[in-house]
């Protein structure tokens, strides 16, 4: 399936496989390590220790984290290269079967710094 967030190709299938561990995580908690992603993405500074503790506070382990974190910076860096909206990452995140409220937490943290 193509994904105009990819470049309209695929999705790495290690970003498909891993979708339920998103899932896992809180919208509040999500969107508290995507505002620390951003900025990553942005080339600013941003605190690592604080995305490993708002993981290890979802009861996910230092893999899990690495994991969750890696996916999330993908999915922002990959929307800000091509350019899509959020209305256009939000419809690619569900397709992908991330749950609705996470999907909407992204695609809210994405349009607010896509600048």
């Amino acid at each position: 399936m193509r994904f105009e967030f990819c470049g309209n190709i695929d999705c790495p299938e290690w970003v498909i496989a891993e979708i339920p561990l998103v899932n896992r995580m809180s919208a509040v908690k999500l969107k508290l390590i995507l505002a620390q992603l951003t900025k990553k993405v942005n080339g600013l500074s941003y605190d690592l220790d604080k995305l490993l503790k708002l993981c290890k506070d979802q009861k996910l382990d230092i893999e899990e984290s690495r994991c969750l974190l890696a996916i999330l910076e993908f999915v922002i860096a990959q929307a800000a290269k091509h350019d899509v909206s959020d209305t256009v990452l939000g419809k690619d995140l569900m397709q992908m079967g991330v749950a609705i409220e996470n999907s909407n937490g992204i695609t809210k943290v994405f349009g607010e710094n896509q600048d």
